[in-house]
């Protein structure tokens, strides 16, 4: 099995936000019925190209929610400092 399949479930299953077990893995990220992961890992098998661009395209496309989910979050908080300060200095 590739070691990028590996290090990949280990780096989100130890984020502790996702609660991902390998049958979400397996479906949600590498696009595969939810034994998948576990098949690469007792087989010893590689995954194909198919399987690596799925898992990339499934990483970018959480890597774009988060950075539009801490976008949205962030000038709001910047926003609600400046008016709150605003309303000071016209007391």
């Amino acid at each position: 099995m590739t070691n990028i399949i590996e290090h990949a479930y280990t780096a989100l299953a130890n984020t502790g936000e996702l609660h991902l077990t390998e049958k979400d893995y397996s479906t949600n990220y590498l696009g595969r019925c939810k034994s998948y992961y576990a098949y690469l890992k007792s087989t010893g098998k590689q995954p194909s190209t198919e399987v690596l661009l799925q898992l990339w395209a499934q990483l970018r496309l959480a890597e774009k929610q988060e950075k539009t989910k801490t976008k949205t979050s962030t000038p709001s908080s910047k926003n609600a400092n400046q008016t709150n300060s605003k309303k000071q200095h016209v007391r």
